[in-house]
């Protein structure tokens, strides 16, 4: 227990307890930031483990960055990434910069000028990744404002 021996004492003690908090002031946004990236990280290696794989871009593609303070992304510049998400209704395909598509089936070359794709299902990745760690986020950011607190306040 602290004892106080006047008034110069209680002042002093007030006057550290007031350095303690402005110490976690000045280091809280930084806490608060560094929960939401170990959150971003989690995120990011599930999304990884969840992707379909067929010739790995899409995998290898997902990343995270920073976007600003407790801002952080994670996605993929990869064209087709959104139609692997959610999938894609029945839809046309035509040639961009050709007279016709080639490709083959079945070890047949095709060309035509025009396919009437099905469609693809949806085969989500990253929705379910953040839904897998919306609790951790919370409790990143609470973990590292504890420790925090136990460093200022040791």
């Amino acid at each position: 227990m602290t004892q106080f021996n006047g008034f110069e004492d209680l002042a002093e003690e007030f006057s550290e307890l007031a350095q303690e908090f402005e110490a976690v002031a000045d280091r809280f946004d930084s806490a608060v930031d560094t929960g939401v990236r170990d959150t971003t990280l989690q995120i990011e290696a599930t999304a990884k483990e969840n992707v379909s794989v067929d010739s790995g871009t899409l995998r290898s593609s997902l990343a995270h960055l920073r976007a600003g303070q407790a801002d952080y992304r994670v996605g993929t510049n990869v064209p087709y990434a959104e139609d692997v998400e959610k999938g894609t209704s029945p839809h046309v395909i035509t040639p961009d910069d050709a007279d016709a598509l080639h490709f083959t089936v079945n070890g047949q070359e095709v060309f035509a000028a025009r396919v009437e794709h099905p469609g693809t299902p949806a085969q989500p990745y990253l929705g379910p990744a953040l839904h897998e760690h919306e609790d951790a986020l919370v409790e990143n950011i609470q973990d590292e404002i504890a420790r925090l607190l136990r460093a200022v306040f040791r």
